[in-house]
């Protein structure tokens, strides 16, 4: 770990979030944001986060609450199953779980993990992944306040995957204003090369930014359009519709959409290198002007 960085997670717990979030990008782009004024996706990103202040937030990034939300809005036939959800690691009945299943907290990010075979799942080891994990407040990692005061469980849900690809693709659906723009498909989580990006816009036609790092690791699988995509498209704009940006992602499998969880600050407003084509096309496609101080 970089010196610079180390001493800045250090820190960071007592430098005020404007200050935190502007050392973060300086630290990424070796420059400082214009979080009022800036024409970026990151910038307008970072903007977001700190002054766009909506109560439903925060039960919409929670893992367990937002399945309430898309019930609401029509879809809960498009939820993934659920097979319960505890306070702590310890409460968890695993003799009652299937042989595969998927294990989250509901409070952050990548807080999951995967189980394809129980005969050879370590609960041990994930008992003290786990306990770690119920102690981090996820805000602290980018200040996105919307992940501050959630109420930390852990769930248990069925595992998907697409057998056709021996693995579970995701889909990423950024919504502007309630309008699907782009479309990333994401593969190959798994592999030795690591994740594996499609981009693609509304109508299905490639996005290519060939010299922006982002999108350096294309895979080219050629990921085919969704036979269920009309489907999948209402869906996610539906539920966006409500705010200025949220990414959707979802799952397909047997031609039926899943929905995943919900997004509103892509890593943590950082998604994008600094001043590449996309961040800035991406950026335009994004109206905050009446989000301010």
């Amino acid at each position: 770990m970089k010196l610079s960085s180390y001493l800045f997670r250090r820190v960071s717990f007592f430098i005020p979030d404007k200050w935190f979030v502007s050392l973060r990008y300086f630290l990424c782009y070796k420059k400082f944001p214009d979080i009022l004024n800036g024409k970026s996706f990151d910038e307008k990103m970072l903007k977001y986060i700190l002054y766009y202040k909506n109560d439903m937030l925060s039960n919409l990034v929670d893992k367990l609450k937002v399945r309430d939300y898309i019930k609401i809005k029509g879809y809960g036939h498009m939820l993934n199953e659920l097979y319960g959800s505890y306070d702590n690691f310890d409460v968890i009945d695993f003799d009652s779980l299937p042989n595969q299943f998927v294990i989250k907290a509901t409070h952050g990010c990548g807080f999951n993990i995967i189980v394809k075979d129980k005969s050879t799942f370590n609960i041990s080891a994930a008992r003290k992944q786990f306990n770690r994990w119920m102690h981090m407040n996820f805000y602290y990692y980018a200040r996105e306040w919307t992940y501050k005061n959630i109420n930390r469980k852990i769930i248990c849900e069925k595992y998907l995957e697409n057998s056709e690809y021996a693995e579970l693709i995701d889909y990423k659906i950024s919504c502007y204003h309630g309008s699907v723009k782009s479309i990333y498909v994401m593969y190959g989580r798994h592999t030795g090369d690591g994740w594996k990006i499609e981009a693609f816009d509304r109508d299905w036609n490639t996005l290519v930014y060939e010299k922006d790092t982002v999108f350096k690791s294309l895979g080219y699988k050629k990921i085919p359009k969704p036979k269920c995509y009309d489907d999948m498209i209402k869906m996610a704009e539906d539920i966006s519709n409500d705010f200025p940006f949220v990414r959707v992602d979802v799952y397909i499998i047997n031609n039926q959409v899943i929905f995943g969880e919900l997004t509103f600050s892509p890593s943590g407003g950082l998604t994008i290198q600094s001043d590449c084509k996309a961040n800035n096309d991406f950026g335009s496609w994004l109206n905050f002007e009446n989000i301010h101080p």
